[in-house]
């Protein structure tokens, strides 16, 4: 994926993984999308890959685990279409649940370290820093329903994290009408030529709003 930390400011360093939700009706590209950009080329690759091992479909906390331990400072990006289901898990809808904890997924984001015990004995294994890139695909009512209400009233800030994208305004069946508005402003869809130009459109954002507060309040 390139450098795992990007430099947004002068003196202001941040990890460059983004949890990014897609929230879109039946019939608007989400599994053909993920198959084009995720899954044919990794398939394509896996014979003449070098280095670290490429995890195809391992979205479970101990295939994580695995995965940091093998690649040492790499970065982690997991694609997940109808996403839904895996974050029924997460939340705690599946009480046998072996997707990462809310809590995980928090210090992922963050490349928190990640150490566990080994076996029964005393020694720990893991990793300094364990960051993790999100990739989400699913329907807005089934994601809206079940999952957002959990994650809402858990107040831990995980919600927060992900950048949601929706397809159109016409597509999504949310009823919210100040959503919808803001699908059909230009500006939240750019084409970034790299991570450091969202993580910077994301931070300047507040800015830009503060500002136009300001001069608002002028006049």
């Amino acid at each position: 994926m390139g450098n795992s930390v990007v430099e947004i400011f002068d003196g202001f360093e941040e990890r460059a993984n983004l949890y990014m939700l897609a929230l879109g009706g039946p019939s608007t590209g989400k599994t053909q999308s993920h198959k084009n950009c995720v899954t044919e080329p990794i398939l394509h690759n896996l014979e003449t890959k070098t280095g670290a091992e490429l995890v195809i479909e391992d979205a479970t906390s101990k295939g994580l685990f695995n995965f940091y331990i093998r690649s040492k400072n790499r970065v982690a990006l997991c694609a997940i279409d109808e996403c839904h289901e895996w974050f029924k898990t997460v939340v705690g809808y599946k009480s046998a649940s072996s997707a990462p904890s809310m809590k995980r997924l928090l210090q992922c984001y963050d490349g928190s370290h990640w150490y566990e015990s080994k076996g029964n004995t005393n020694k720990r294994m893991g990793v300094p820093s364990a960051a993790l890139a999100l990739s989400c695909f699913t329907q807005p009512n089934a994601f809206l329903r079940l999952v957002m209400p959990k994650l809402v009233s858990n107040s831990n800030g995980l919600l927060d994290r992900f950048l949601v994208c929706l397809s159109s305004a016409k597509s999504a069946p949310i009823s919210n009408h100040r959503i919808k508005k803001l699908s059909r402003s230009r500006h939240l869809f750019i084409k970034p030529r790299s991570t450091v130009v969202i993580i910077q459109q994301i931070y300047a954002t507040p800015l830009i709003i503060n500002r136009r507060i300001e001069r608002e309040r002028e006049i």
